[in-house]
């Protein structure tokens, strides 16, 4: 999913601008609403943790 980062300067004051698409916003939460809606999963937080899993989130790049 793609990222930008602008980082502007004026004078003695740095402005960091850090953005996201939305679909990396977006996709993880219908995932976590259909399964809802299915019955797949009834406890919100382990639905989460399997599509953080599932979608690589939470861990670091290297």
């Amino acid at each position: 999913m793609g990222r930008s980062g602008d980082v502007t300067v004026q004078g003695d004051e740095a402005f960091y601008a850090y953005m996201v698409d939305n679909q990396a916003i977006v996709i993880p939460e219908t995932i976590d609403a259909i399964r809802a809606l299915a019955s797949r999963e009834r406890d919100a937080n382990v639905s989460i943790a399997t599509t953080n899993t599932a979608l690589g989130m939470g861990t670091l790049l290297t």
